[in-house]
This record gives structure tokens, sequence and C-alpha cells, in this order.
């Protein structure tokens, strides 16, 4: 099935954008991607006085930058196709864009970006979960390699319900929790710079904000 048609109007095209931006999960990835980022460079810094501090931040501005880069060329692709997507399945667009606008090569070049984006993503992913069902739900009563053969057995199941039962499941999902983790995420940094405590509170309030929102917008 086709998507439903968005609005138009300039604040409810900006929201859609933000809801459907949800689905990319960053935020979700940052916070395992940054577990495993740390521990990797704590072990190898172990024994050295250089701080981590300037590390993680010169990394963090290297992420965001080409993530910057890269969603800014998505969304300019995006506006200038944007008549011809409106009848596209989302799971077909970037193929489509790119077919468009690169012609023959579009093929390689997607499977190939594609292959190694979900590559990367998906061996971090598989390690920690891995790692916490070991420790924290086997209580280390299973060997690695019984833990990571689970999460590979669970992800297979879970990949035969393609993109869109995926999404379909997940939208309404990271649409509830996504305030909180952006709270979350706010808070935790300034924390971090100036020792700001309340956290709790805030990102139940927004928990409890989003959940209410649907009756809220009809007041």
């Amino acid at each position: 099935n086709l998507p439903p048609p968005i609005d138009a109007e300039a604040w409810g095209s900006f929201k859609n954008g933000i809801f459907q931006g949800y689905q990319t999960m960053d935020l979700l990835a940052a916070f395992f991607f940054s577990v495993f980022v740390i521990r990797h460079l704590r072990e190898k810094q172990e024994g050295q006085k250089t701080a981590l501090l300037p590390v993680f931040f010169k990394a963090s501005l290297i992420g965001a930058g080409l993530l910057s880069v890269i969603y800014y060329v998505l969304v300019l692709l995006g506006a200038m196709y944007a008549t011809e997507l409106a009848q596209i399945l989302p799971e077909d667009m970037l193929a489509y864009v790119a077919q468009r606008s690169i012609g023959p090569l579009a093929a390689p070049i997607v499977c190939c970006a594609v292959v190694f984006a979900c590559l990367t993503t998906s061996i971090v992913l598989a390690s920690l979960f891995a790692d916490f069902l070991k420790k924290e739900i086997a209580k280390e009563k299973i060997s690695n390699w019984a833990a990571l053969t689970i999460t590979l057995i669970i992800t297979l199941f879970i990949s035969t319900l393609e993109f869109s039962g995926i999404a379909r499941i997940l939208g309404p999902i990271l649409e509830v929790i996504y305030p909180a983790l952006i709270v979350l995420t706010v808070l935790s940094i300034l924390h971090k710079l100036w020792g700001w405590t309340s956290l709790r509170t805030p990102i139940f309030i927004a928990f409890i904000l989003k959940l209410a929102s649907p009756w809220l917008a009809r007041l």
C-alpha cells in the first residue's frame, strides 16, 4: 500500500518529517554505538594518560558532520523528485532516486552502500545484544558463541517481516519513546557539562506528554 498523502503545508511537512525521521533510529544507534566505541577506546587507551573526552568530542563532530551532509543531500534529492516520489513506496524511494540521479550505476552503488551501512550496524548491535543476553539474561550460563547464535536467529526471523512490516511495528513505539530519549540525551549532556542532576522527572514528563498528546490536541 502507498503511504497516505501528507499535508502540503510547511508545518505539516516539517512535523511529518520529524516523525518519519524517528524510523531512521539514529539516536538509538548512537546510544549503542557510543557504548561500543567508548569501551573500545578505553581498552586501547588503558595505561595511557591521554584524556578520552577530546577523542570522544572529535569523533562526535566527525560523525555528526558526516550525517548532516548525508541528510542534507537526501533532503535535497527528495525535494527535487518530490512529485515523482508521491507514487513510490517508502522502501523503494532510495533506489528510485538513485536511478533517476545517477542512471545505470545506481544499482551497484546503492547495493554496496546499503550492504556496508547495514553490515556495520548489525555487527555492533549483534555484539552488544549478545553480550547483554549472556550477562544479564543468561547470567553467564551460556557461551559467547551461543549468545551470538541466538541473537542472529532472532534477527533472521525479524528480517522476514521486511521493511514495511518492521516499520509498521516500530513506528508507533518509536513515536512514543523518542521524545523521552531526546530529553534524556540533552539532559545527559547538561549533566556532563554543568552538573545537571534532575534526569528522571523531565524524562517521565516528556513520556507522559507524548502519550497524552492525542487527547491534548483535542482541547
